[in-house]
């Protein structure tokens, strides 16, 4: 059975990553040290085990970044029940707080990207490009965009 509860700064600490993302791997302790940094964040759990902690950050008033840090042990099955939770929760924050939330994926590994592309489609989000040697080390990254249509 998914579940998920608010997360805490020990969930990202035991989560085990998967090395698709170099960011989350790197950035692990840094991360946990400035978990109150990462806006609202929630723990994805498949038979009480935390396979994902995923959050929205605000940027500026009306601005979101939805961001993921997934673990190498999550399920397909376990993916989609926490992508339908994702999308109430984003839901909710279109509605109340953001006109706009963003989400980025690196572009490589291909079938990384396969993955992140078709998971970020079904919680709503369309693809706006490629952000060309967009990270500090140089990759390219997607960028989408979930956007409130007012009216």
């Amino acid at each position: 059975m998914t579940t998920f509860r608010p997360a805490i700064a020990d969930d990202l600490a035991q989560l085990d990553i998967r090395p698709e993302q170099p960011f989350a791997v790197a950035g692990r302790d840094q991360m946990v040290e400035h978990f109150e940094r990462l806006g609202d964040a929630w723990t994805f759990s498949e038979d009480g085990e935390p396979f994902m902690v995923a959050g929205l950050i605000q940027a500026w008033p009306g601005r979101g970044i939805a961001w993921a840090v997934v673990g190498a042990h999550r399920t397909w099955g376990g993916m989609m029940r926490a992508g339908a939770e994702l999308m109430n929760l984003m839901e909710w924050e279109l509605s109340h707080r953001f006109h706009r939330i963003e989400a980025y994926a690196d572009c490589f590994p291909l079938d990384w990207w396969v993955a992140c592309d078709w998971f970020l489609q079904r919680l709503g989000f369309h693809r706006e490009g490629v952000l060309s040697r967009y990270t500090q080390d140089g990759r390219d990254q997607c960028i989408y965009a979930r956007v409130r249509h007012d009216g």
